[in-house]
């Protein structure tokens, strides 16, 4: 089974390959970042379902176009909140729909399951439909409906950049750009008593629910999420919103926070440690291929951090925020030479 997966996020890849290969056996995994690179990689190759993102490099309705007319089934998978977008995007042949923010339940699997075991009717309905031509005037409204829905999300991702709450991919920076990254490095703490008593496979699972808690609040301040790991995850804001970035931190505390609490034992409950750093970057669409003194940094501070439960910012952050977030943020012992603030709430 050959699966095609097209997403400009490369930090999410290893999600995709540990959920995959484990549901299905003999399973083969592709990815690409771009709809011209899926394009030239479909030609070369056969596949059994692509899955997509919406908000990749390519227009996604030439793209997903492309893919219908050459019968291969798709599923969508987006960050976007659009209910005309989800209309649209059936309408032309998408055997699913899930919202980004949803990849991480346990329904993903079943998605793919049904897709496949329906790949084969769908061609067929494709190839009945292509025998009875549409009206002139259809395809005249349909162009005018999918070219309004075009400018709408350009108009969104322009609206969100001055609001200061960023579209993730719409903004994606350019192969090679020097851009300023504010990081935000989130790493699970586990109480060893956890460790004596779970196995691998439940430990496993435990970590990737906790993380499901914080990837969804962070991406709604407009967070990219670079990287998830067996215990952490590195996101990414492109501008210079640090007050967003702080907020995505501070709220994905509470989340976290709040889960377990109510699901834990009193004293025994896993902790969330947070570090901040921002700097300028050479980007690089491979996130592997990225070097920088701030990303260091805060993955630094939140693996070696002398606290627990914290969120620890650099003071280039702390002075950028204001003196109404600057309140909850007190001087810690320095960290690797550098100054640095953490998150108590109170004032």
């Amino acid at each position: 089974m050959d699966i095609l997966i097209v997403d400009s996020d490369t930090g999410i890849r290893d999600y995709y390959r540990s959920i995959l290969s484990s549901e299905f056996r003999g399973i083969a995994l592709d990815f690409e970042s771009t709809a011209q690179r899926a394009k030239e990689k479909i030609i070369q190759k056969s596949f059994d379902l692509i899955i997509t993102e919406t908000m990749i490099e390519g227009e996604i309705f030439d793209f997903l176009l492309f893919l219908r007319s050459n019968y291969l089934p798709f599923i969508i998978i987006t960050s976007e909140q659009s209910q005309r977008l989800i209309v649209e995007c059936m309408r032309m042949g998408a055997l699913d729909f899930l919202s980004k923010n949803k990849i991480k339940t346990g329904i993903f699997p079943q998605i793919i399951v049904r897709a496949l075991l329906e790949a084969d009717r769908w061609q067929h309905l494709i190839q009945a439909e292509e025998e009875i031509p549409h009206r002139p005037e259809y395809l005249k409204t349909n162009e005018q409906l999918i070219s309004f829905l075009t400018e709408e999300r350009k108009e969104m991702a322009r609206h969100s950049m001055n609001e200061g709450l960023l579209t993730t991919k719409f903004l994606e920076p350019v192969e090679g750009a020097a851009v300023h990254i504010i990081y935000v490095y989130a790493r699970l703490i586990i109480p060893d008593s956890y460790l004596a008593v779970f196995d691998e496979p439940k430990m496993t699972a435990l970590k990737m629910n906790l993380l499901t808690q914080i990837t969804g609040v962070s991406e709604k301040y407009g967070a990219h999420l670079w990287v998830t790991k067996e215990d952490s995850c590195l996101f990414a804001f492109y501008d210079e919103s640090y007050m967003q970035a702080v907020l995505s931190a501070i709220n994905m505390r509470a989340a976290f926070q709040l889960y377990t609490i109510t699901s834990f034992p009193e004293g025994e409950s896993p902790r969330l440690n947070i570090g901040m750093a921002a700097g300028q970057t050479l980007y690089r669409m491979n996130k592997t291929e990225i070097y920088s003194e701030a990303l260091n940094l805060s993955a630094h501070m939140a693996i070696y951090g002398n606290k627990s439960h914290f969120i620890m910012i650099t003071e280039e952050i702390y002075r950028s925020i204001g003196p109404r977030a600057q309140k909850y943020f007190f001087l810690s012992d320095p960290f690797e030479n550098q100054n640095v603030y953490s998150f108590e709430l109170i004032a």
